[in-house]
């Protein structure tokens, strides 16, 4: 159960940002564990728990992440990342081309949305083709999501655009990583139970942009786009 995060989990934090080693890391491995890897577990599984009770069928597993940066990324940043998150995502090889549901937590604040990791240019463009396919019902769609004032569109954008969209559409359209995000600068409801049950009932207000894009997993392009 979620008992929310401590002033120390901050601090670990930080230390680690200003002090990324092994020797520290080491040293420091039980407040990791106890003031940062367990309380966001145990957050991932209440946030999960409560999605997938409100809605059936989402197909999801919850994931935190290893603090251990990949060898091959390090780029002169230090063996350990100063940030964790969880993910809500299905359990299948090719995940980082599915939207995900994450939250992640750094020394300066924390973020929380649906979105993408990686997704393959054939996924984007059957994004976009099913866009073009039923304008009406994508725009439907985002006005809906536009209603609620915490996430906003997000993602990278082409630097040389894939279409011409207008109104709503067009801050969809062109984006290389489609998805909706919420930044928050660092607040007291970090520490509170009751964090677990905000972060899922916003969260759960991007089920509907979570069916539509996990739609375009696999299958054929949009009739209308068939060569």
């Amino acid at each position: 159960m979620f008992e929310g995060f401590r002033k120390e989990t901050l601090d670990f934090l930080w230390g680690i940002r200003f002090n990324n080693n092994r020797e520290w890391f080491e040293e420091n491995k039980k407040q990791y564990q106890e003031d940062l890897y367990i309380p966001m577990r145990a957050l991932a599984f209440s946030v999960w728990e409560d999605i997938t009770r409100k809605q059936e069928g989402l197909q999801l597993n919850c994931h935190v992440s290893r603090i251990y940066r990949d060898a091959r990324r390090t780029h002169g940043k230090g063996p350990y990342k100063d940030r964790l998150w969880f993910s809500l995502r299905r359990d299948r090889e090719d995940w980082t081309d599915t939207p995900v549901f994450y939250f992640e937590l750094s020394p300066e604040g924390y973020c929380y949305g649906l979105g993408y990791y990686a997704p393959r240019p054939a996924t984007l463009e059957k994004f976009r083709a099913s866009i073009d396919a039923d304008p009406a019902g994508f725009e439907r769609l985002a006005q809906d999501l536009q209603r609620q004032k915490i996430f906003v569109p997000d993602g990278e954008e082409y630097k040389k655009k894939k279409g011409e969209k207008t109104g709503v559409l067009a801050l969809w359209y062109n984006r290389k990583n489609p998805g909706m995000t919420a930044w928050r600068e660092l607040g007291d409801e970090l520490y509170s139970p009751d964090f677990a049950g905000k972060l899922a009932g916003e969260l759960s207000l991007l089920i509907p942009l979570y069916l539509y894009l996990k739609e375009l997993d696999g299958g054929d392009m949009p009739p209308e786009e068939q060569i």
